[in-house]
């Protein structure tokens, strides 16, 4: 997990001895939740959002680009909070840190892939080491060091990063236990969870969040119908095929998306105008309630409790 800061640090509000509260923002999804959020933040003044507050995306590492399961994200965001408040890192955060940051640095030529960097530090550590990734990464600076010098000898690199420090702290989630809110953003379609007698994966969620403090928002189905809510028609819509979803035969498209196109021009999943849906932002609240925002009922039900998060942002 990591940060998208627009500041380096936590900053006081307009000089004075005041500190922004930062909600957290965790995604289930890598590109049409964070376009929105980018946009709601850029336009915060329209929106009304206090500005104590500062919204801060968090993205998934390198290893995490493919958590898209819910239980296993949360999984993943509760074990990056306590190696923040312990101090102790695992062979996976360090790596993924050695990787943002060489990335981030241009340390590595181009034609040189992010997975095959991985690959030679993973089995170092798995091999040579014996470790496993979630292991505690002890004497961190001096792992660092002989992984660094070993990527250099294997890429047959000049160079490579010398700064130790920067990089064992790179793109760390800055969070206040007492400030700062915790938000997980996630889907209720038919495969993001997996439900059995034995094993509701959407309960664990709900149970867990609320034991640790976190906020939970949930579209059911998906959080394009969230950005389905800001037209003033969608009520029109039939309530069993938004629950439903059905693909469409011809084009590939879900029901949803489909409504979605035919509403806001160029729509898609990976690159859409954010901006035109945050001037509707107060019909998609009203909308709202229209449907369930109960995270409980949520599991079944159409419905969604983003707007409950920007009611909460304003205060």
């Amino acid at each position: 997990m990591r940060e998208v800061r627009t500041f380096g640090k936590r900053n006081p509000l307009y000089n004075e001895d005041k500190t922004r509260k930062k909600y957290l923002l965790i995604f289930e999804g890598e590109k049409t939740e964070i376009i929105y959020f980018k946009a709601l933040n850029k336009k915060r003044e329209f929106v009304g959002i206090n500005p104590m507050i500062e919204l801060v995306p968090v993205l998934r590492s390198f290893s995490e680009e493919n958590f898209s399961n819910p239980k296993k994200l949360l999984q993943r965001v509760m074990q990056s909070l306590e190696e923040i408040k312990s101090g102790n890192i695992s062979y996976r955060t360090l790596l993924d840190r050695i990787i943002a940051y060489m990335e981030d640095n241009n340390s590595v030529p181009d034609n040189i892939s992010n997975r095959f960097v991985w690959n030679i530090m993973r089995e170092f550590c798995e091999n040579t080491l014996n470790k496993k990734l979630d292991d505690v990464a002890l004497n961190s600076e001096e792992l660092c060091k002989d992984i660094l010098n070993l990527v250099k000898d294997k890429l047959s690199l000049k160079s490579i990063i010398s700064n130790i420090s920067d990089i064992i702290n790179y793109n760390e989630i800055i969070y206040s236990e007492d400030i700062d809110k915790i938000c997980l953003i996630v889907d209720r379609d038919k495969e993001s969870f997996f439900s059995c007698e034995n094993n509701n994966q959407y309960e664990y969620v709900v149970n867990t969040c609320k034991n640790n403090g976190y906020k939970l928002y949930i579209t059911n189905p998906l959080f394009e119908f969230w950005l389905l809510l800001h037209f003033d028609d969608v009520n029109k819509l039939e309530y069993d095929k938004i629950l439903d979803n059905p693909k469409k035969s011809k084009n590939g498209k879900r029901y949803i998306e489909e409504e979605l196109c035919k509403r806001l021009d160029g729509f898609k999943k990976s690159k859409y105008n954010a901006d035109l849906l945050i001037e509707n932002i107060d019909t998609a609240i009203e909308n709202e309630k229209k449907y369930s925002e109960n995270v409980i009922d949520l599991e079944s039900k159409v419905g969604c409790n983003i707007g409950l998060l920007i009611e909460e942002l304003r205060r």
